[in-house]
This record gives C-alpha cells, structure tokens and sequence, in this order.
C-alpha cells in the first residue's frame, strides 16, 4: 500500500510539472519591431559618394582603358546607394519556449549556438549566431517594456558570446549605414 502512494504521489508530481511546462511553452511574448535600423542619411553625403563612384570609373577608364569595368563599378555604387536609401519594414516579431517567429518565417533555438547582446543609440539588440558556418545571423530590436523577458527567454536556451566587432562593422557605424 505504502509503495502505490509513493508511485501516486510521484505520478501526481510529474503531472504538475508537465503542466507547468506546458504553460511554459505556452507563453509567447509578441512586438513589432523595425527589421533593420534606420539612420538619417544627408544628401550631401549620396552626393558625395555619386561624385566618388564617376570620378573612381573615370580614373580606371584611364588607367586601364576597361569601360566594361567603370561600368561595373558604377552600377555597383548606385546598387549601394538604393539599398542605402531604403527604409526599413515593421515586422511583426513572437517569441516563446520552441522559438522565434520573425515576420511570417519561424526559427528554433536549435539553429543557433549563441546570442549576442548590443546596445546602440538607446536601443537594445540581441544577434542570435547560426550553428551553420554560412547562415545569416538574426537581428532583433527589443521593445523597452518587454526586453528582460525577451531576453531571459532567449538566454534559457542560448549562451551569451560576445561577438568581436571588425573592422567592416566599425565603419558601416561611422558612416551610419
């Protein structure tokens, strides 16, 4: 009799923290977040860089005699400058205990080894590192009100490594890019 209370009570006991679990699993935290940020860029600086871009196709025109190369150069630097003259989209971003939704596309913590957190201009970011050499990491901007549980959601299944900055990101922050 002894022995089937222990085993009643042991069962009792994992029903509780299955259900605890479930209603771990069950929260979800959800926010929209701009996909990228969004720095002011001067006209005089597009200016500046359309002046570099034909004066740099002019020189190797000279030098090399390639037009099919300033060509290139020159659509390349106007690629550039479109996609630094677009603006970011509101993405619609959920969080819970299998992962993380981002826009209509669904990422498990599996894919990812670490996680990062940065701060920028008052503003919170979290970059999770793909486990796969080649995959893009993730950015996240964390909403003031809902960063702590974001990011204790996140750190319950990824460790934080702090990510060296190079040189290329250096750069892309001086020039706001």
């Amino acid at each position: 009799m002894y022995f089937f209370e222990s085993k009643k009570v042991k069962i009792m006991v994992m029903d509780n923290e299955e259900q605890a679990l479930q209603r771990k699993s069950a929260q979800s935290i959800s926010w929209t977040a701009s996909e990228f940020a969004n720095n002011y860029k001067n006209i005089m600086l597009d200016f500046g860089v359309l002046v570099f871009l034909v004066a740099i196709s002019g020189l190797i025109f000279l030098v090399a005699g390639d037009w099919v190369a300033s060509v290139a150069i020159l659509v390349a630097g106007l690629l550039f400058l479109v996609m630094a003259a677009k603006k970011p989209r509101s993405l619609q971003y959920a969080i819970n205990e299998r992962g993380l939704n981002v826009g209509e596309k669904f990422y498990e913590f599996s894919r990812f080894k670490s996680f990062d957190l940065t701060h920028s201009n008052g503003i919170s970011n979290i970059d999770l590192i793909p486990t796969k050499r080649f995959a893009t990491e993730i950015s996240i901007f964390l909403p003031p009100d809902q960063g702590q549980a974001i990011l204790s959601i996140i750190s319950d299944h990824l460790p934080h490594d702090e990510k060296a900055s190079n040189k290329i990101d250096e750069w892309t922050k001086k020039l706001k890019f």
